[in-house]
C-alpha cells in the first residue's frame, strides 16, 4: 500500500495581503489534485501572519497548490510525515534565500509545562518524587506555582526541543470540499495513537521538572506509589498555545498540535527573521 502522507502548509504572499488572495482557490486546487485524498483539506486564513495555513492527507502526499510556478509571489514551506517517524521540512523556493531547506528534519519548542489535577492530593505523594522538598515545605517554584494556581492547573517554566510526528487525523476522510477553519480549530490538539516526541534538549531551570516529564514519558510514573486520581493531564505550551498533550487515567491518550509557530528548525528560523524583516 502506497504511504499515507499528512502534511502541513504555510503559503506565504510575497507582495499582497493574505485576505486579497483566494485561499479557497488554492485550497480546491489542493483537493482536486490530491490523487486519494485520504483526508479533506482544511486551512485557516491567517490574517495575523499574513498567510495561509494548510492541513490534509494524501497517498504519496500528492497535491498540488497551482501556485508553485510563482515563486516570485509565494514561498511554500512543507512540513510532511509519511507512516510515523519524525517531520521533516522543506521550502519549495529555498535556492532563493541561499536555504539548505530540503527535507531536514524538523524541530519544535515549548516553553511551559501546565499540570493539572487535584494539586492537594498531589503535593502529598506526586510531586515528592520529582521536588526537593524541606520538612513537607515545596521548593519555592513549586510553591509560587500553587499560588498562582487557575483552578486544578499549576504553570512552570520548562524550556525544551524535540523532534515528533504529525500523524493525527486532519479531517472528514476522502472529501474533496476544503474547509476554512477558525484559529482554535485549526490548531487545537488532536490526538494520535501514542506518544512520539524525542526530547533532544530540557532546559533545568525547575529542578526536578526534566525527571517528570521523561518518568511520564519512559513508565507513566509506575515506578512508585501514588494516588493516580490525582492526575488528569500534563500539557506542553508555546507562545501561548498548547502543542502537546498527555491526559491520564485508567488508559492514558495522547494529543498534539505542532505546527511552524512552534518550529525551529534551523533554515525556517534564518527564513522567519528575513521574513519578519520584510525582506522576502
Amino acid at each position: 500500500m502506497a504511504a499515507i502522507v499528512n502534511k502541513m502548509l504555510r503559503v506565504i504572499p510575497k507582495k499582497d495581503k493574505i485576505e486579497d488572495i483566494d485561499c479557497h482557490q488554492i485550497c480546491t486546487n489542493l483537493a482536486e489534485t490530491g490523487g486519494e485524498l485520504w483526508e479533506k483539506v482544511v486551512y485557516y486564513i491567517n490574517e495575523e501572519e499574513n498567510c495561509l495555513d494548510i492541513k490534509y492527507k494524501s497517498r504519496k502526499g500528492r497535491g498540488d497548490l497551482g501556485i508553485e510556478d510563482r515563486p516570485n509571489q509565494f514561498d511554500i514551506w512543507v512540513i510532511e510525515n509519511s507512516d510515523g517517524g519524525d517531520d521533516i521540512i522543506t521550502c519549495l523556493n529555498s535556492h532563493q534565500y541561499d536555504l539548505d531547506a530540503h527535507y531536514n528534519t524538523n524541530l519544535y519548542c515549548f516553553e511551559e509545562i501546565r499540570i493539572v489535577g487535584n494539586q492537594a492530593g498531589l503535593l502529598q505523594d506526586f510531586y515528592p518524587h520529582f521536588f526537593y522538598f524541606e520538612q513537607s515545605n515545596p521548593p519555592n517554584y513549586l510553591q509560587k506555582a500553587l499560588d498562582t494556581k487557575d483552578g486544578n492547573c499549576i504553570k512552570l517554566d520548562q524550556k525544551g526541543i524535540y523532534n515528533a510526528g504529525t500523524i493525527y487525523d486532519v479531517g472528514e476522510k476522502f472529501s474533496r470540499i476544503p474547509e476554512a477553519l477558525t484559529k482554535s480549530a485549526f490548531f487545537g490538539p488532536r490526538q494520535v495513537p501514542y506518544f512520539e516526541a524525542e526530547f533532544l534538549l530540557l532546559s533545568n531551570q525547575n529542578y526536578g521538572l526534566t525527571d517528570l516529564i521523561q518518568s511520564a514519558v519512559s513508565d507513566k510514573f509506575t515506578k512508585f506509589d501514588w494516588d493516580k486520581n490525582n492526575l488528569f493531564e500534563i500539557q506542553f505550551w508555546n507562545k501561548g498555545r498548547m502543542v502537546k498533550k498527555i491526559e491520564t487515567g485508567q488508559h492514558w491518550t495522547y494529543f498534539n498540535a505542532e505546527f511552524f509557530d512552534n518550529t525551529i528548525e534551523q533554515n525556517w528560523i534564518e527564513y522567519l527573521s528575513l521574513w519578519k524583516r520584510g525582506l522576502v
